[in-house]
C-alpha cells in the first residue's frame, strides 16, 4: 500500500460550500476523511477529491486533534476558495491484497 499526499484549491459556491462530507475527527478517531463528494459541487467538478482520502490541513493549518465540527468551520471561514492538504491511500493488486475502508457518518 502506498500513501501519495498533496494540495487542491477549490473555489467556494455561492452558498459559501465545496460540497464535501467530512468524517472521523477528535475525540474518537485520529484522522479526519472524505465521506463524500456531491455531485454538481465544486468539489466534484474539481475532481481531485474522493472518499476516504485523509484531510491533513485547511489553508495550512493543520486539522489533527480537531473535531469534524471545527474542520468544517475552518472551511466556511474561508473567503472565496479553500486550500486543502490530503493524503490517498493507494492498494497495490500486485500484492493480492485489497484494502477495505469502512465510512460511516
Amino acid at each position: 500500500m502506498t500513501i501519495t499526499s498533496g494540495n487542491v484549491v477549490i473555489k467556494k459556491d455561492t452558498s459559501n460550500l465545496i460540497g464535501i462530507s467530512i468524517g472521523g475527527g477528535a475525540p474518537y478517531c485520529p484522522c479526519l476523511y472524505i465521506v463524500q463528494v456531491f455531485d454538481n459541487t465544486p468539489a466534484a467538478q474539481e475532481g481531485t477529491l474522493q472518499s476516504g482520502d485523509e484531510l491533513c490541513a485547511v489553508n495550512g493549518q493543520s486539522v489533527k486533534g480537531k473535531t469534524k465540527v471545527e474542520v468544517a468551520k475552518m472551511i466556511q471561514a474561508c473567503d472565496n476558495q479553500v486550500s486543502i492538504n490530503y493524503n490517498k491511500l493507494h492498494a497495490d493488486p500486485r500484492q493480492g491484497k485489497t484494502l477495505d475502508i469502512a465510512l460511516k457518518k
